[in-house]
């Protein structure tokens, strides 16, 4: 059989090293948000998540304008305590309005 139609489970099962870089990038994003909710807890932060660091650049989507709004009035604070509590030299801040879908956790 074709690797590439292989399901997952088993590609996971013959060879779990092969989805590792994929798992390390869940990890560093996963604790990216969380350094993030230790910086506030503020009520807009439960409606914030972060979905992607490309370079310099955390990107962070928002379930509402109001929310966004906020964190774009503390951009600066939040790259700055993300430089001092962690290891990614975050200059930029990308920001989108995603709503939750129905149904769905964040």
């Amino acid at each position: 059989m074709n690797p590439e139609l292989m399901p997952l489970h088993r590609r996971v099962a013959r060879d779990p090293g092969e989805l590792q870089p994929l798992l390390q990038r869940v990890d560093e994003i996963e604790a990216l948000q969380n350094i993030c909710r230790r910086w506030s807890s503020e009520p807009w932060m439960g409606a914030l998540r972060v979905v992607n660091v490309r370079g310099q650049t955390l990107v962070v989507h928002a379930e509402s304008a109001a929310a966004l709004t906020a964190l774009r009035y503390r951009r600066e604070a939040l790259l700055a305590y993300l430089r001092e509590h962690g290891r990614w030299p975050l200059t930029r801040l990308e920001t989108r309005v995603r709503p939750a879908l129905p149904g769905r956790g964040v």
